[in-house]
């Protein structure tokens, strides 16, 4: 039987709701500039690993979108399921059982403040790009934006829906762990999907992870923007799917069922 209190009816819209959720996930960054820090530098830190160690110089234009996507995924999987699981466990989500608020209001609000925050550091790795390296985008810039945005709220809301059940930090970590480099294999990001057998190559096709690296390739250095079409549509639906799927099992507090 579920803990959670009945809900009031809410008197403050839910646009609001959500706005006030992400200004007070904000603040708790003013109280850790160490991890805001670390959340805004890692894309471009990223970034300069890359040209540094694993990419050759004839490579260089693609390392921005790869390592968008890392940033990306790694927001997605890694930062949502410890950071949920553990308010979960100390009780900080069971405050909210006497408000009006819905899940689904809360993980919009956490959704955008983290989607603000990991953008505002894609985009510090962008100028560090340009300006240090002469690195742009020869497609579209602004579908880049687009495609980045609409791929970190599809990975963010796929990391609530794993955090809506899981029920230890430490389950939270190794699942999140494994997830990560299965999604990296699966996207196509470390080997090809062509090498994969038929069935696979066909679930790894409509799963929003391939399309998402192959829309911020697609967006960043491709004139033609082939594809990106399709891959923005794709990722959209799951966007819309995880999201709802996470606020149906959210859980908040250990004990709801």
């Amino acid at each position: 039987m579920s803990t959670a209190a009945p809900r009031r009816p809410a008197s403050v819209p839910e646009w609001r709701q959500i706005l006030s959720v992400t200004r007070l996930e904000m603040t708790s960054y003013l109280r850790s500039w160490g991890g805001l820090l670390f959340v805004l530098l890692m894309p471009t830190a990223l970034l300069l690993i890359a040209l540094g160690v694993w990419y050759p110089t004839e490579a260089r234009q693609i390392t921005v979108p790869d390592m968008a996507v890392m940033s990306v995924l790694a927001s997605g999987l890694f930062s949502i399921g410890v950071a949920v699981t553990e308010q979960r466990k100390d009780g900080t989500l069971k405050t909210y059982l006497s408000s009006p608020l819905r899940a689904r209001t809360y993980l919009a609000g956490q959704v955008l403040d983290r989607v603000v925050v990991t953008f505002t550091g894609n985009i510090v790795m962008l100028l560090v790009a340009w300006l240090a390296f002469d690195i742009t985008s020869t497609g579209s810039l602004l579908l880049y934006l687009v495609m980045a945005t609409l791929s970190l709220a599809t990975m963010l809301s796929f990391g609530f829906l794993l955090a809506s059940r899981f029920k230890t930090i430490e389950t939270a970590g190794a699942l999140s762990s494994v997830i990560f480099f299965a999604v990296m294999i699966g996207s196509g990001f470390f080997m090809d999907p062509s090498r994969f057998p038929g069935w696979l190559k066909t679930v790894v096709d409509v799963l929003p992870f391939k399309p998402i690296v192959d829309g911020m390739r697609a967006t960043w250095s491709d004139p033609d923007l082939a594809g990106v079409g399709v891959d923005m549509l794709i990722v959209s639906t799951w966007f819309v799917v995880f999201l709802v799927g996470a606020a149906r099992l959210f859980r908040w507090t250990p004990d709801d069922r």
